[in-house]
């Protein structure tokens, strides 16, 4: 509602019309907003999905509905949202103690990804931030290693991804990995480290290696470094926040 006061957006608010206009007594004349009655979830989700198929919304929102079945929306091939590209989630934070925001990519979707669903994850998260306004963006691939280490395969990829950006293939950034959390963001350890890289210690993104080290970094920023967060799903015909 703040972005329609703001004239950002123009919010279409679907599902129980006498629920959502209780909910919304106080704020009748905040900013102007169209609200689509929907019997139960399900009919909220069809209609959803038809909205995005006619055109007539740029952006999807989840509210009050149970995660899983409004993913079963985005992904189930028939309801056509995909576009052929690797849907992702990215989590854009605010730090108290970093210099800028960061993006984390994949915390909540991709549960393992392979060397080339990584590719797909670094350009979901470099269109995003492009997208956003953002350049000269650094893109940080993480391990717990800051060189390759056969017996780590995410040390692996990390370099492999390098090589990838180094021939063209990861366009609009500059890709650096393997790398530690703190070479990703923290210039004095980089200098400590004698670790030189122009994404040393100024990542704009953070690409994890799997959900689970994704997920405890992107909760621990949150709930101990007290970070602001937004989350955002791309890949499909319309961008997704859950």
């Amino acid at each position: 509602m703040s972005a329609g006061k703001d004239g950002i957006a123009h919010p279409i608010l679907i599902g129980k019309r006498k629920k959502i206009e209780d909910e919304l007594s106080d704020y009748k004349d905040y900013c102007d907003y169209t609200i689509i009655h929907a019997k139960d979830t399900a009919a909220a989700l069809k209609i959803t999905v038809d909205l995005v198929r006619k055109g007539e919304t740029d952006a999807i929102m989840k509210e009050l509905i149970q995660t899983a079945d409004f993913m079963n929306m985005v992904v189930n091939k028939e309801n056509n949202l995909r576009t052929g590209n690797l849907i992702s989630h990215i989590l854009i934070l605010k730090i108290p103690t970093y210099h800028k925001l960061l993006a984390i990519t994949d915390v909540a979707m991709g549960t393992y990804p392979d060397l080339e669903q990584k590719k797909q994850l670094l350009l979901n998260a470099v269109n995003t931030l492009k997208s956003m306004g953002f350049t000269d963006i650094n893109a940080a691939v993480l391990a717990a290693v800051d060189h390759v280490n056969p017996k780590m395969p995410e040390s692996v990829d990390a370099a492999e991804l390098k090589k990838l950006y180094e021939a063209g293939e990861i366009p609009d950034c500059i890709v650096e990995g393997p790398m530690s959390y703190d070479l990703a963001v923290d210039k004095e350890s980089c200098v400590i480290k004698g670790y030189k890289s122009p994404v040393a210690g100024d990542a704009d993104i953070l690409l994890c290696p799997n959900i689970t080290a994704g997920n405890m970094l992107a909760k621990s920023l949150v709930f101990s470094a007290k970070s602001d967060a937004g989350t955002i799903i791309v890949g499909a015909k319309v961008p997704i926040r859950q």
